[in-house]
């Protein structure tokens, strides 16, 4: 389980008897697992707590000895220091994803495609803080969701809708990716993504703050490469930008909104092609923080403030 390579018969016939063995009576456990003593991390009462497996031998996984193991949402994990971590990553060639927005969460991964009886098996690190866990995740997400895109369709898409010029469709995708990258856990996604945190919004947002997403390739958008995009995600006022860091404002208008006349202080539009009946523009910002976005916005975002 723990180096990716048990077929689904193994990783079935181990859950039963680790949850028979957790929740059940310890005088009525196998024999195998009389030593073992299970324990709750965190609350208790809450079902989805993680359980903390001691064991009566140690086991050796992926090089690593062990006589403690961790049962969570994700499966059965294993607790590595520092050193142990920065081995495998370099082995494995693992890459890396971070979430700051709901909990500080980092996550080293590699799709173990070539594991036999286990095509969708990840290899995954994870470290929400000083400690870290080396488990396998066996679940097909992305298959039985039904959320695969080619990356050349995604990077389309996404350079589309920062140009102001996506169709419905294209637009229904973004959504669908949006909702996946900002609600779930790095592990759940798509392939395009490294990380997602918070940014100041455009100027004169009084301080508010909007989503970023971070690209682990960049895109092309209006000739200039972009590696991340600030979301506000409101149906009224609502805007999509690339986040173009430090290219000056000038960069930017020449190449997405040559002519634009200044909508504000630090703004400049250009209408767009509407959108099933609804206004859109294509704007350039100089935000409080001094960087420079470059995207699409509903009048009102860029008009009437925050």
């Amino acid at each position: 389980m723990l180096e990716c390579r048990a077929t689904p018969t193994e990783r079935q016939a181990l859950g039963s008897q680790l949850r028979a063995a957790r929740y059940g009576v310890a005088a009525e456990r196998p024999v195998h697992l009389r030593g073992w003593r299970f324990s709750a991390v965190g609350d208790p009462e809450i079902e989805s707590a993680a359980t903390r497996i001691e064991l009566p031998a140690p086991i050796t996984a992926s090089g690593i000895t062990t006589g403690e193991l961790l049962v969570d949402d994700l499966g059965l994990g294993m607790p590595i220091d520092a050193v142990q971590r920065d081995r495998i990553v370099a082995e494995d060639g693992l890459l890396m994803r971070t979430s700051t927005l709901h909990e500080p969460f980092r996550a080293w991964w590699r799709p173990a495609s070539e594991v036999a009886g286990a095509a969708q098996a990840w290899r995954v690190i994870r470290s929400e803080g000083a400690g870290a866990h080396l488990s396998c995740d066996y679940r097909e997400r992305d298959q039985a969701q039904g959320e695969q895109q080619a990356p050349d369709a995604r990077r389309q898409d996404l350079a589309a809708v920062l140009e102001c010029r996506a169709d419905p469709a294209a637009w229904q995708r973004f959504g669908d990716f949006w909702t996946r990258v900002s609600s779930r856990s790095p592990l759940a996604w798509p392939a395009q993504v490294r990380a997602l945190d918070t940014a100041a919004c455009m100027a004169g947002a009084g301080g508010a703050r909007c989503e970023r997403i971070t690209l682990d390739v960049p895109i092309t958008v209006h000739g200039l490469a972009v590696s991340s995009m600030v979301i506000k995600p409101s149906y009224a006022s609502g805007y999509v930008a690339a986040d173009l860091g430090e290219v000056s404002v000038d960069t930017a208008r020449r190449a997405a909104i040559p002519g634009a006349a200044a909508a504000l202080e630090n703004i400049w539009t250009l209408p767009a092609a509407p959108l099933q009946g609804r206004p859109r523009e294509r704007f350039v910002v100089r935000t409080d923080d001094g960087r420079t976005l470059m995207g699409c916005a509903t009048p009102k975002a860029i008009h009437r403030g925050p």
